[in-house]
């Protein structure tokens, strides 16, 4: 398993109400439905949810922030709200919370392959992969190996939900460190370079060493990491096409920082604009440059994986595009 030790939900049926004040985070009518429901459970989050969003209408002394996980602060907006106060942004507020969506922060630590489980949630090391099945390669070589997810895992967390629900989700992209060459859609594009493998739940798997001409060139596989998830709202990078905002260093502090991230929204380290390639594709995951897993995507760059909306909402993940930036 992940060292899943930030998900916002931990009652039975809990995860379906923060979905719906994920899903409308400028919508204190669902938040204060969801603190009766906690009231009901005798949870001590019910009554702070209802002060907090209290004292966030009046413009009033906001309460101090003592229960529930990060992950649920952050989820329900608690985080985003004292962020918005401390940056004198509290005149924005409905339309900042309009735009911020769900994500999952990923954060990496080194393990031993011994202490991980076949088909669990991971970072580098050997992919698990159907018994019998080849190593994913592309018309070059074969393809790197990044991340699988245990599915039912990410279910438990908001964002997650927009995967399917069981199974293992596992990401491959062809990479010649030496020309910096990949699988994205430019002219160091590779066909076939870029690969999800969805396999479902029930499969007999094993972990899969890679074949003898998997050079050190393609990325041999490193050592494995374990996953911390964590809840979250995510917004834009920045204030560009909202002349209101004259502060942009206020802005910035809202984006929410995290190694590596599952939804949310593009943020750029090296491009001077979102690289998303369209209004109908969005984020699906982005892997950040890391040292535990010698992963470098250029200079610092992040390697930014899209899908269509209407491919994720059907559970097809055979069309997708990376860009790095």
């Amino acid at each position: 398993m992940a060292s899943v030790c930030d998900l916002a939900a931990s009652l039975p049926g809990e995860l379906d109400l923060l979905a719906a004040v994920a899903a409308d985070p400028a919508d204190d009518t669902v938040k204060l439905v969801y603190a009766d429901w906690l009231d009901e459970h005798d949870d001590p989050r019910g009554p702070f949810l209802r002060r907090f969003v209290s004292a966030a209408r009046a413009g009033t002394d906001l309460p101090e922030p003592a229960v529930g996980t990060i992950g649920w602060r952050q989820i329900v907006g608690v985080t985003l709200e004292i962020r918005l106060r401390s940056h004198g942004l509290t005149a924005h507020r409905d339309a900042i919370f309009r735009v911020a969506r769900p994500a999952v922060a990923i954060h990496t630590e080194p393990a031993r392959t011994a202490d991980l489980p076949v088909g669990g949630s991971q970072f580098g090391g050997l992919p698990s992969l159907p018994a019998g099945a080849g190593w994913p390669r592309c018309e070059e070589a074969p393809l790197e190996f990044l991340a699988q997810f245990d599915l039912a895992e990410l279910r438990r967390t908001v964002a997650g939900r927009a995967l399917p629900p069981a199974g293992l989700m596992s990401f491959f992209v062809y990479h010649d460190y030496d020309r910096d060459a990949f699988g994205g859609p430019d002219s160091r594009g590779v066909p076939g370079g870029l690969r999800i493998i969805h396999t479902p739940p029930g499969a007999e798997l094993v972990a899969v060493d890679p074949p003898d001409d998997y050079a050190e060139v393609h990325g041999r596989p490193p050592g494995p990491c374990r996953l911390t998830l964590t809840d979250g709202l995510d917004v834009p990078e920045s204030a560009a096409g909202w002349p209101e905002f004259d502060d942009r260093g206020a802005w910035s502090s809202l984006v929410r920082h995290a190694d590596h991230q599952l939804f949310g929204y593009t943020h750029v380290t090296v491009l001077a604009e979102d690289p998303t390639p369209g209004p109908d594709w969005e984020q699906l995951v982005r892997f950040d440059s890391d040292r535990n897993l010698r992963w470098g995507w250029g200079d610092g760059h992040r390697l930014f994986w899209y899908i269509r909306s209407a491919d994720l909402r059907a559970g097809r993940f055979d069309d997708t595009v990376a860009i790095d930036g």
